[in-house]
């Protein structure tokens, strides 16, 4: 399990990336402000800080809303959809540790488990498109001994011709 650390160094690297305003578009400066916000929550609590959360249930909801439009309107790369589970994991933890938003937790654990369902069911579509592939190549594959056999063994079940009866015989 990862530690939250390197969770934050991900999706730090993430927010930063060029796919990720690709994917979000508009919203991308949103999702970043708010995760950043969710950072600096999470931190306040490690440290045992008794400061006030920043940010608010309706901004947790709104990340979700984002983040399950996305994963559900679009085709995601593994990196993407990756990246999208490790949010929703963080927005579970927040509000785990904050909120406690039965809501919340739903939505953010439907998301993380839609994900690994899609990149599930993505890697069994390539499994089956890479069989078919290699059976379609099999069945092509004719070498001249296979055509040998073929007649050899044709040539095994065909019936002797009997001799027709000529007239008067």
């Amino acid at each position: 399990m990862k530690s939250f650390d390197e969770t934050k160094s991900e999706i730090y690297e993430f927010i930063n990336h060029i796919e990720f305003n690709r994917v979000f578009e508009g919203r991308s400066q949103y999702l970043k402000d708010k995760i950043e916000i969710m950072f600096e929550d999470i931190q306040h609590m490690i440290d045992e800080d008794n400061e006030q959360l920043k940010a608010e249930k309706s901004d947790i909801s709104s990340i979700l809303d984002i983040l399950m439009y996305n994963a559900i309107e679009f085709s995601l790369s593994e990196y993407i959809a990756n990246q999208i589970n490790n949010i929703s994991k963080l927005v579970y933890n927040y509000n785990d540790n904050s909120f406690k938003d039965d809501s919340l937790k739903v939505r953010s654990l439907f998301l993380s488990n839609f994900l690994d369902g899609y990149m599930s069911l993505r890697d069994c579509i390539n499994l089956v498109r890479n069989l078919h592939t290699s059976c379609d190549r099999f069945a092509k594959f004719n070498p001249p001994t296979f055509e040998l056999s073929k007649h050899y063994i044709d040539s095994l079940f065909d019936k002797p011709k009997e001799k027709e009866p000529k007239c008067g015989d």
